[in-house]
């Protein structure tokens, strides 16, 4: 690209004990704190989510479960 540097693109870094990782991703819209209700069978072991959470919008969102995500 004649030299130039890449553009620069936002990333979501996840991490435990020593082990980072880092997803690009389109944009970064908003952070809160919320409260992560674990998924009842028969979603309890579905890959990569941890659990879901209830936004003050009412929607549900979906929790990464980052120890899926390291390996």
């Amino acid at each position: 690209r004649n030299g130039e540097p890449p553009a620069a693109a936002p990333v979501c870094v996840l991490g435990g004990g020593e082990q980072r990782i880092a997803f690009a991703v389109d944009a970064v819209l908003d952070e809160q704190e919320v409260l992560v209700k674990p998924l009842r069978k028969p979603l309890a072991r579905v890959r990569n989510l941890a659990g879901a959470t209830v936004l003050g919008s009412g929607q549900v969102a979906p929790i990464l479960n980052v120890a899926d995500l390291l390996k």
